[in-house]
């Protein structure tokens, strides 16, 4: 009968380790960080700002969890996108059919007579949220008066004026100092404060904690060759950077940031990105992708029209996440303690019951 009650607590000791491992992932499930209502698995938001109203749970699951002010900032300057939000609260997020602003293929040039005719600047169709790339294949038009007259440039000038152009700005930029990426962010964003608090930021404590160490994010840049014709050769810049978060940690609310050069001639037309960026300055111009999570590598891509090359400028802030040691490894060791009970216990059981015999 004592050999039953024993096998009986262990049974109990078993149930009750196996409900507290339980209860523990129910808690990590039932975390609300910023108390807004929204436990942290459904929210898309994660900081939201205390007293800002919030939509309802039917309307756009996608932004659960997000202020209108929050939404602004994530759409940033989205263009398949229309944004409705009537005092303080979202009411919809819908899709548009066509891009807000028109996009531009490259200016016109000729070479010699043939004139390469690129179409005008048109609206972009957008398809699942993105606008999609323009088809800017020019119309070749052999012995045109537009070449003959000079009205449009020859390829060569127009690559002459650039050269020209840089060479003089490299004469007239006067040599300063540059400051810190990481520092101009932080003033422009006391300046903005909107922003500052839609991107959960607190205070300069809290950004110096947000930053993650340069090992985490990195850039490549290769330069290729492309054909425009049987005489002449055009190079762009292929521009790749990584985030590599460490094994075993998560990034939450990742905002990656770069300052790029203009100072080379370049414009801002001369960028082409695969995942449009938000602007957070324009002089100098830094730009920003915003990233709910990320657990593996990500890589963001973009060209430049020129043959250019710098020194990367990035700046990556976020919150790390690790597994919680606690929750995982405790309920673990006591069952695997239980077990070893259990294994003495039966064995000595079996010598008792040898004994008897």
């Amino acid at each position: 009968m004592q050999i039953y009650k024993k096998y009986l607590i262990l049974v109990l000791t078993l149930v009750i380790l196996l409900n507290l491992t339980a209860i523990s992932y129910v808690h990590a499930e039932t975390t609300d960080s910023d108390k807004d209502g929204v436990i942290d698995s459904q929210d898309s938001c994660l900081n939201t700002p205390i007293g800002e109203i919030l939509p309802l749970s039917t309307t756009n699951p996608e932004y659960i969890g997000c202020s209108c002010n929050q939404i602004i900032v994530k759409l940033g300057d989205e263009q398949c996108f229309d944004f409705y939000c009537v005092e303080g609260k979202p009411l919809s997020v819908s899709e548009r059919i066509y891009s807000k602003d028109k996009v531009s293929c490259t200016q016109d040039y000729c070479i010699d007579s043939l004139l390469y005719d690129f179409p005008e600047p048109q609206n972009a169709l957008c398809r699942d949220g993105s606008p999609q790339e323009i088809p800017c294949e020019p119309t070749m038009r052999r012995n045109s008066a537009a070449c003959v007259s000079g009205e449009v440039p020859q390829y060569d000038d127009v690559q002459r004026l650039k050269e020209e152009q840089k060479k003089n700005e490299q004469i007239q930029q006067p040599e300063t100092k540059q400051i810190e990426l990481k520092d101009e962010v932080y003033s422009i964003l006391l300046e903005n404060l909107k922003l500052k608090n839609s991107l959960g930021i607190i205070n300069r404590e809290d950004y110096q904690n947000k930053i993650i160490s340069d090992g985490i994010i990195t850039k490549q840049q290769k330069i290729t060759m492309l054909s425009i014709s049987n005489s002449s050769n055009a190079s762009i810049t292929e521009n790749t950077i990584k985030i590599r978060p460490r094994q075993g940690t998560t990034l939450k609310n990742v905002i990656i940031l770069e300052r790029l050069n203009l100072q080379n001639g370049l414009t801002k037309e001369d960028f082409i990105f695969q995942e449009k960026p938000e602007t957070l300055s324009s002089d100098p111009w830094i730009v920003y992708w915003k990233i709910d999570e990320i657990s593996s590598e990500k890589t963001i891509n973009y060209r430049i029209r020129e043959q250019t090359q710098f020194e990367p400028d990035l700046l990556l802030l976020a919150q790390v996440k690790t597994p919680s040691v606690f929750w995982q490894i405790v309920p673990i060791v006591l069952i695997v303690f239980v077990v070893i009970l259990m294994y003495i216990w039966f064995k000595k059981n079996l010598t008792q019951r040898k004994i008897f015999k």
